[in-house]
């Protein structure tokens, strides 16, 4: 395993500056920014002509006065109208050919014409932008790959990356000035080996912050300043195995960025995510701002001083859709949401920026599995906060449904990048619909654009090897007010006040007084990715890396910090951990919560942080009332115990040992709801029934009824070759490309010998929902989506129906979000087996009459094999779970014994008491006193907090694990890298500390 910077990388707090010459030299070199051909192109296509056919066919000149016409009606200086228009009128009377050299030199003018009335916007920009001086119609852009992958955020690229990489060597930070209609281009600093990206302007106007990783292998992003005036180049952070990128300067002259240096990886890949953090200009003082799940992306100051930045977000709910947007104090304080963060729609909200004196942001709307291109919007959350409400489509403006589509945006024309100049315009990355897509354009080629909010546009820059993207004025600039700092890095907490938890939505409808406490959860997240398993429900599917629970449980490890007292009023007051990730519950007087946080809040050091109530808008006036809270905030009080990672192993399981194992302790009876299991022995003695690599006949039409019929007509179907998919799904080899939501597909075999008292399975690959059929009959099913191949039973009227000759199977799979796939192998398990369940026996409690199998309960483990973990009986047993030893399959979710909120949980508030311990019916049992089962305050408390956490099993993410030594030294080796991290991390908070700016 290659290292992690060694004493260079240990040296980057310390970083003595590092000045080089520019690489481009002081004196620039200009270039034509946009062909011209390149410009016509783009203007025939905004007036709706061929631009391939346009002045190059000897015919009639029908289109070509079409394109001149249309042109003229969008310019508004009259008197060159009417000119023009005689000119026209004279090359219709002339009859004059569209090869005719007056056509395309009419034309020409016209747009150009038209051309300088749109950008005569650029002449008022140095007013509009405040600036005293400095050079108003110029630009830093940069050309590089378009940024993303297999999802909006993954483009670090990092040096020592644990699975999925991104990155296309050939890059440069440019310089674009305007010169008349047209533009000028130079080159600031050239990276044929590496990738330049992110520009930010000083408020100066003479220094560029930008971010530069030089190689793939041997370096990573980091921090630079170029000079204006000079053309020198100044390295800000340093550190192999660290991306930091997304820089921008903070009105007190400190830099803001996103980094990988908190060393985790994200909980639904392998991807390592990156946080804020903050340093001094010479790249000292270097201090974290976020503490989050996964990433946060693109921070831009507002007008006001604070920031706005992405924040995927998906703590005990689904991962697909909520990547919205947050704001915070440049120091760090005030983190909230600033739009979106309960919505399906826009799926994510991202590179988004103030427009000018206003209070509304100009940004992208884009998907999740997608890169970072999508549609331009306008976001005014004085409209609303949620969904649709405060979001506007424009360019032009239009209608904006509230759709809810993983990769939403992906379609015709992309933008990226708004940069705005005014209320109306801006500069933009964007590629045309209908233009060649391939290659490092597979997502359009992107040039900047001048644009409007109605979508007129001109093209001002285009590369024809690399995407032009992320303009950014270069002009002095109005500073915005500096905000005192909250932060005291002496301190190791802050203090949360809540005026009224029944204000707002979290609890509406519940009664004044229910609520007695607050209990307050830390997240624990991941270092490195090892084996996973897989979750699925109404927001989506995923797999989980290094799983702490069975599937749809907790995502993440969690501590109980402990509790608040809610006082009548419904308001508190407590003291809470710092630069930590918090999330609350409001417990009633049982200890079980009514609601939970599906989010999470920070507090700086020092902080004080206060809300209005539970889940209320951000912009709520506080509750006219006088609190009676008591004189000072409260300290939590300890959930019995220091406050430690909520384990099944050491806080449910001694519980389970006193209270259940009397009865339930038979290992050989079933589990509750478990299917039966298919033993690692009989798989390996199994016969394939046709090959693996058989060739299928396939349909993504849907056919008519009785498809599955031996009889039915196939003949017009496609033939491919399992297993059928988009390529980068884990779990299976794809090997015939299928990307729509459904296929249909149909094979035969030849059976030579009778298999009457046999007993099948069907080793299948689903991504997501499977139904499959032997000569017609229904023989096996599943839903959601799996990590590796695992075994459904035949059911015995499907393998009955098998007979001696031509046989036919049919499948049918149905996917809706990320990755996809299917596989079908039959085997033949050999004769039937006596079944693993047995015993069916009554409870005979008062609580309950209907039957209910004895199961165990016992801590015995079980290595599964797919997850890395060794699960318990009782833990399976009580998440209706099975755990096959061998083939190393598990499933679970919710059940009638125990009722949690799942990991696909919807984005959207969820009412109170719709889930939880409140509504598991093993809480119901033993209230009801279950075979005289009495379990003390603390054991229903430890049990019912359990539940609400989301059943974890795991205290931290080595507990229980099997994982191989080569696993556990990739774990023990993040686990150091992030120690070292924290360490130079603490060293930057005592530069601070020492000298402040």
């Amino acid at each position: 395993m290659r290292p992690f910077g060694g004493v260079r990388w240990l040296a980057m707090a310390s970083l003595a500056l590092l000045t080089t010459p520019a690489l481009a030299g002081p004196v620039l070199q200009w270039t034509e920014a946009a062909p011209r051909d390149q410009i016509l192109r783009d203007w025939l296509q905004q007036d709706g002509a061929d631009p391939g056919a346009c002045f190059t066919e000897a015919r009639g000149h029908a289109a070509e006065r079409a394109a001149v016409e249309h042109a003229l009606s969008s310019l508004q200086d009259r008197a060159a109208g009417e000119a023009f228009r005689r000119e026209l009128q004279a090359l219709v009377a002339a009859g004059a050919p569209g090869t005719d050299a007056r056509w395309r030199d009419l034309y020409d003018r016209v747009c150009t014409a038209r051309r300088q009335e749109r950008l005569s916007w650029t002449a008022g920009l140095q007013a509009r932008t405040g600036s005293g001086s400095g050079e108003p119609r110029s630009f830093v852009y940069t050309r590089h790959y378009n940024l993303g992958g297999s999802h909006y955020a993954y483009t670090e690229g990092q040096s020592d990356a644990q699975a999925e990489r991104h990155f296309v060597a050939g890059a440069a930070l440019c310089l674009l000035k305007l010169d008349g209609p047209f533009a000028q281009t130079a080159t600031l600093v050239d990276a044929p080996t590496g990738v330049i990206r992110d520009p930010d302007v000083d408020y100066d106007g003479r220094h560029v912050l930008f971010s530069w990783k030089k190689s793939d292998r041997e370096d990573d992003y980091h921090l630079y300043e170029y000079d204006m005036e000079t053309g020198q180049v100044r390295q800000i952070t340093e550190g192999l195995g660290f991306a930091d990128y997304e820089g921008v300067y903070l009105p007190d002259g400190q830099i803001l960025f996103n980094s990988t240096r908190c060393v985790q990886i994200v909980d639904c890949w392998w991807t390592e995510v990156s946080n804020l953090y903050l340093c001094r200009r010479d790249g000292r003082a270097l201090r974290r701002l976020g503490y989050d799940q996964v990433h946060t992306n693109c921070p831009q100051v507002l007008g006001d001083g604070r920031v706005v930045y992405t924040r995927w977000d998906y703590n005990d709910r689904g991962q697909i859709f909520p990547q919205a947007l947050f704001q915070m104090n440049p120091d760090g304080t005030g983190q909230a949401e600033y739009y979106g963060n309960n919505s399906w729609f826009p799926t994510t909200l991202i590179h988004a920026r103030p427009l000018p004196g206003e209070d509304r942001l100009l940004a992208i709307a884009t998907g999740h599995h997608s890169d970072q291109s999508g549609k331009l919007v306008v976001v005014d959350r004085t409209r609303g906060q949620q969904e649709n409400e405060g979001v506007q489509l424009i360019a032009p403006v239009r209608d904006t449904p509230a759709v809810r589509v993983d990769a939403y945006g992906q379609d015709g024309e992309q933008f990226g990048y708004p940069y705005p100049v005014d209320s109306h315009t801006f500069l933009v990355a964007y590629a045309p619909a209908g233009e060649p897509r391939e290659g490092l354009f597979a997502k359009g080629h992107f040039g900047l654009y001048w644009m409007d909010m109605d979508g007129r546009r001109e093209l001002l820059a285009w590369d024809a090897a690399r995407p032009c993207n992320q303009p950014v004025a270069l002009v002095p600039r109005a500073r915005p007010p500096t905000r005192p700092s909250a932060v005291d890095y002496r301190q190791t907490q802050g203090t949360f006040f809540l005026q009224d938890i029944y204000a707002g939505a979290g609890l509406s409808g519940v009664a004044r007084g229910a609520i007695k406490r607050l209990r307050v959860v830390g997240l624990d997240f991941r270092a490195a990715g090892i084996r996973a398993n897989g979750s699925n429900g109404p927001a989506g599917a995923a797999m989980a890396s290094t799983p702490i629970a069975v599937g749809n449980g907790s995502w993440d490890v969690k501590t109980v910090y402990g509790e608040a007292e809610v006082q009548a009023d419904g308001s508190a007051w407590f003291t809470a951990p710092a630069r930590t990730a918090l999330y609350f519950q409001a417990l009633d007087a049982r200890g079980r919560a009514v609601q939970t946080m599906r989010s999470w809040a920070t507090l700086q050091p020092g902080e004080y942080a206060s809300c209005v109530g539970c889940h209320e808008p951000k912009p709520a006036a506080p509750v006219v009332s006088r609190p009676a809270t008591p004189a000072g905030p409260q300290a939590l009080r300890p959930f019995y115990g220091l406050p430690r990672g909520f384990s099944f192993i050491r806080e449910v399981q001694p519980l389970l040992d006193r209270r259940c194992i009397a009865c339930h302790a038979d290992r050989s009876a079933s589990r509750p709801g478990a299917a039966e299991v298919v033993s690692r022995e009989r798989l390996d003695r199994a016969t394939p029934l046709h090959p693996a690599d058989m060739a299928w006949q396939f349909t993504t039409d849907k056919p008519p009824t009785g498809w599955e019929q031996p009889a039915s007509d196939a003949g017009r179907w496609a033939s491919g070759v399992p297993g059928f998919g988009t390529q980068g799904t884990p779990g299976i080899q794809v090997k015939t490309v299928w990307r729509t939501p459904d296929i249909w597909l149909r094979g035969s075999f030849t059976l030579d010998r009778d298999l009457a008292g046999h007993q099948l399975a069907a080793m299948t690959y689903h991504d997501e929902d499977v139904e499959i059929y032997l000569n017609g009959v229904r023989a096996a099913e599943a839903t959601g989506y799996v990590v590796a191949a695992h075994p459904l039973a035949v059911k015995p009227a499907a393998a009955a129906a098998l007979h001696r000759g031509v046989n036919t199977i049919a499948v049918h799979c149905h996917q809706t979000v990320g990755g996809q796939g299917v596989s079908v192998v039959l085997l033949d398990l050999g004769a039937v087996e006596g079944p693993d369940t047995i015993r069916p026996m009554r409870n005979g409690g008062p609580a309950d009459s209907r039957p209910l199998r004895v199961f165990s309960l016992l801590g015995t483990q079980t290595p599964e094999a797919a997850s890395g973990r060794q699960w318990s009986d009782a833990y399976l047993a009580l998440t209706n779970a099975y755990v096959n030893p061998g083939q190393g399959y598990l499933a679970g979710h919710p059940t009638p014994l125990v009722n949690w909120v799942g990991a696909q949980s919807a984005p959207p508030i969820l009412p109170p008491n719709s889930v939880g311990a409140t509504q598991s019916r093993l809480l119901g049992m033993l209230d009801a006193g279950h075979h005289g089962v009495k379990l003390s305050t603390e054991e229903y408390e430890r049990l019912a907090c359990w539940i609400d956490l989301n059943i974890p099993y795991c205290g931290d993410y080595t507990e229980a694990n099997c994982w191989t030594d080569a696993e556990k030294a990739k774990y023990d080796h993040l686990l150091q890298k992030r120690r070292l991290s924290d360490a130079l991390e603490r060293q930057g908070v005592a530069e601070w500390l020492a000298g402040g700016l």
